[in-house]
């Protein structure tokens, strides 16, 4: 949580942490990234958006299912 939120870290890492965050389709993950997308930079407004809904599709999916995404 704490390295998603410090704004300082380089972008690069910021969007690998999304992408980690965005397979959990935990609520915990769900809600950091919420927090994150409210305060997210513009360069990192879509990245967030898209962790956010890749987060909750994951969510919705039964263990064992394979989640197919399409952008």
């Amino acid at each position: 949580k704490e390295k998603l939120l410090d704004f300082k870290r380089e972008k690069e890492e910021l969007k690998k942490l999304l992408l980690i965050l965005a397979h959990q389709g935990t609520k915990e993950a769900i809600k950091l990234l919420e927090e994150f997308s409210k305060r997210a930079s513009s360069e990192l407004k879509d990245w967030a958006k898209l962790a956010l809904e890749e987060c909750k599709l994951f969510s919705q999916a039964k263990p064992g299912q394979i989640v197919k995404i399409f952008h």
